[in-house]
């Protein structure tokens, strides 16, 4: 109980620093990787150091297609992964099916603040398009610093860590 609190209490002070300054701290992701190991294998042994590693595991490769296609930082896939050591490889994933949705939710906020929703909404309907007439993903457009958003994620990756703790998995 009181591991998932201050797991929460970690993300919380991540989101106001990757809010704040756009960057999230090693430091913490550090703290929660080496506080997950050690609480799960204190728990229950060797068994409990696996289910930290697939963690792990799970929720760094989640999170890293994403910094690899160039959508999200390196802090985020570090603290995903950090998160991951706590809630094993299928609380990973069901906790990227929360954050996902609530970074959504939150993208399409931010894009209808900025009045660039009609932007993205043209530009994946043509992407959608040329993945199925050309089998490409690319549109052969780079996002530039007018359309290109950037939103600190930490915030989805907290609110999807205490859905899932909250109500479970979404499948």
């Amino acid at each position: 109980m009181y591991g998932f609190l201050f797991v929460g209490f970690c993300l919380v002070i991540a989101s106001y620093v990757d809010y704040k300054e756009r960057r999230i701290p090693n430091l913490i992701s550090l703290v929660l990787l080496l506080t997950g190991f050690g609480f799960n294998a204190s728990m229950s042994g060797m068994e409990g150091f696996w289910f930290s590693l697939q963690g792990f595991v799970s929720g760094f490769g989640l999170f890293f297609i994403f910094y690899y296609l160039n959508t999200m930082g390196a802090g985020d896939v570090k603290l995903f992964a950090a998160v991951g050591s706590w809630v094993g490889w299928i609380g990973a994933i069901q906790m990227f099916l929360w954050t996902a949705v609530i970074g959504l939710l939150i993208a399409v906020v931010y894009l209808m603040k900025e009045r660039k929703l009609r932007i993205y909404l043209r530009s994946v309907w043509f992407s959608i398009v040329n993945f199925l007439c050309f089998r490409k993903f690319d549109i052969g457009v780079k996002p530039d610093k007018k359309t290109h958003i950037r939103i600190p994620y930490a915030i989805p990756i907290t609110l999807g860590y205490l859905a899932y703790i909250q109500f479970g998995g979404l499948l």
